[in-house]
């Protein structure tokens, strides 16, 4: 009995002085927060508020730099600038701008793809487009969102801005999210409603708004509640439980029934897109849709490139409506047959694009506008 208490007041011992030293390495030796939520906190709370209609918004005017949960692997900088102009368009500066005032500008739609998850302000593809064009390119991505949200979005935005181009950004996920009536929460313990489309029998679109839920609130609980003070435990779980310890959230094809709104993705998206062609039409500018697909894992010579069923299927009535379509996987495919290490280099893994990615998206789209509106009109 003795040895077994000695060995564990040894390994409290050990614990303790890895903690203290940790610690005074930091300068944080008397610190007594919860260094999860310190990380988690600015990442979560200041780039995003709450709205009524989409359930989720950017917060005009909001501005961070801030440490990134760090995984050197993944990350060759330690810090993000996320900035937001007063409308809540991600803000991004370009000197190049020929005419800021003329008839032309782009607004780009999309997910966390768009307004880019995991760059920098000046590393997102609507800034390289702009700077490719010369005309303004306002970047109104959202994380997170659905294609619903996203179309939302669009009507709201609309009547202001006036866009003579608008680019609609799909993913393999931005099409699963229209299924969902929610969507856990990145790091927190509570969950994101978000609205959600219904089709009636007389196949019209009926929109429901999110529902008002008595979440935890914004924080963390149980083991990383009590865990999280602890420096040493916090560097240890970074490193070898990440996803568990910052709350990453299952994908949107692996949510429990209650997530779900029992609806098919793809009809709604199909229908959403339908909409967009109409706002078109009405708010006289000329559609785009940009097809984006996640981080293909798979390198080896004996796989094969697979791509997003659902967004092959969503394709089918991009084509179908007759809207202009920018497809990056063909460009992506050739890559990854013919150079699997350049390839990796455009996406982080698992799934957003580096600043290299976008700058390639970008270079896409510039193309598709000059083939299908001539060089001279860009």
């Amino acid at each position: 009995m003795k040895k077994v208490f000695a060995i564990i007041l040894g390994c409290v011992f050990s614990v303790f002085i890895g903690e203290v030293t940790v610690r005074a390495v930091e300068g944080n030796l008397f610190n007594s927060k919860n260094y999860l939520f310190q990380e988690l906190s600015p990442a979560i709370a200041s780039d995003y508020k709450y709205d009524e209609w989409m359930g989720w918004t950017t917060r005009p005017s909001a501005e961070s730099t801030r440490g990134l949960p760090q995984r050197p692997e993944f990350y060759r900088w330690s810090y993000l600038k996320r900035s937001f102009d007063s409308k809540g368009f991600r803000q991004h500066k370009s000197p190049l701008i020929k005419n800021q005032g003329g008839p032309k500008k782009i607004l780009a739609l999309g997910d966390s793809f768009t307004i880019g998850g995991e760059v920098n302000d000046e590393e997102t593809w609507p800034f390289y487009l702009e700077v490719l064009l010369g005309l303004p390119v306002l970047n109104s991505g959202v994380s997170r969102y659905g294609l619903d949200q996203m179309i939302l979005k669009l009507e709201k935005e609309l009547p202001s801005v006036r866009p003579s181009h608008v680019i609609l950004s799909i993913t393999p996920f931005n099409i699963y999210r229209c299924g969902l009536n929610a969507l856990p929460s990145s790091g927190r313990d509570d969950i994101l409603p978000k609205p959600f489309f219904l089709v009636s029998d007389e196949g019209e679109l009926k929109l429901t708004k999110p529902e008002i839920r008595n979440n935890s609130g914004y924080g963390v609980s149980g083991i990383r509640f009590y865990l999280g003070h602890s420096l040493l435990v916090h560097k240890l779980m970074k490193l070898f439980f990440f996803q568990y310890w910052f709350g990453v959230p299952k994908p949107e094809t692996d949510l429990p029934k209650w997530f779900h709104t029992r609806q098919d993705s793809v009809s709604i998206s199909c229908a959403l897109i339908s909409k967009f062609k109409e706002l078109s039409k009405l708010y006289h500018f000329k559609p785009l849709i940009l097809s984006q697909e996640y981080y293909e894992h798979q390198l080896s010579s004996l796989d094969v490139y697979r791509g997003s069923k659902v967004l092959e299927e969503v394709k089918k009535c991009i084509v179908t409506l007759k809207i202009g379509l920018i497809d990056s996987r063909p460009f992506l495919e050739d890559l990854w047959r013919s150079n699997p290490n350049e390839y990796k280099t455009l996406f982080f893994p698992g799934a957003h694009m580096t600043n290299r990615g976008n700058l390639k998206i970008a270079e896409l789209i510039r193309q598709s506008l000059i083939e299908t509106e001539g060089n001279g009109s860009f």
